[in-house]
């Protein structure tokens, strides 16, 4: 092998290893999560689950939990695949969920805003609040038509142009948030089939799901649309809790999933 040749080896053998090294350092920058919301049932029919919360000090550190565990509902017919932030080579033993199937999303999701029927000043008042939070005036809907552009988007349908056929496709926030068991009074956006998702395909399609939120049950025995529910002390425990510095992420798996995935997905 003359110079040339052995200069070409091993540019391409750097060039390999420096490559190989980038990729491990993505996949590493991509854990860049420090707090963690961990929903599991017993299996994808379940409507019943547990929720623990989990914290890191810094990347390298492994997760502890605070606090205890507490009870949840999930969908009326347990969980699906939902569009989020993992590998969806990953997503098998079931199918992704669709718009109005009554499933949970299955996977790991970005938080997005959190919102209720208090105004900002006084959710203030009542909550540490370090995530952006969305007063529900009469006017606000969260659009539920997959052929509209704010497809799965909490809005104020009085500062927007109509672009959906049926209003009756989309939830009035303030309204779930008042009656019954006043659902919306606190809760937050759990990030299924949004466009902030990573991978293409992952991206928001119109028969991904809407309006995915964690919220207030009504009890411990009845399933939500597809929400994740739990009693108001432990929503607001919560949203006390979740900081936007630290990239808060929901996870949600029936145990089976949570065990083939745990190393995988650095689940605690």
């Amino acid at each position: 092998m003359n110079i040339k040749q052995k200069l070409y080896t091993s540019s391409i053998l750097l060039i390999s290893l420096f490559y190989s090294f980038s990729c491990d350092l993505m996949s590493k920058a991509d854990n860049k999560h420090l707090q963690m919301i961990l929903v599991k049932s017993k299996n994808w029919e379940a409507i019943n689950s547990q929720i623990s919360l989990y914290e890191k000090k810094s990347i390298k550190d492994t997760w502890h939990q605070v606090g205890n565990s507490f009870p949840a509902v999930l969908g009326k017919k347990g969980m699906g695949w939902g569009r989020g932030i993992y590998d969806r080579q990953d997503a098998i033993n079931n199918t992704f969920r669709q718009e109005g199937d009554k499933r949970a999303p299955a996977g790991i999701f970005d938080i997005g805003e959190a919102f209720g029927i208090a105004s900002s000043e006084q959710a203030k008042k009542e909550i540490n609040l370090k995530i952006p939070y969305t007063y529900l005036n009469d006017s606000m809907r969260c659009i539920g038509d997959g052929n509209s552009k704010y497809y799965n988007t909490i809005v104020d349908i009085d500062q927007i142009k109509k672009d959906w056929a049926n209003d009756d496709d989309n939830e009035k926030m303030r309204y779930e948030g008042l009656r019954d068991e006043m659902a919306y009074k606190w809760g937050f956006f759990i990030n299924n089939n949004v466009d902030s998702n990573h991978d293409i395909s992952m991206k928001r399609d119109k028969k991904g799901g809407s309006c995915i939120f964690m919220h207030i049950w009504k009890d411990q025995d009845t399933g939500t649309s597809g929400c994740t529910a739990m009693e108001e002390k432990n929503i607001k425990h919560i949203l006390n809790w979740l900081d936007n510095q630290k990239n808060p992420i929901v996870v949600q798996l029936p145990i089976t999933e949570y065990t083939r995935l745990q190393a995988k997905w650095d689940l605690p």
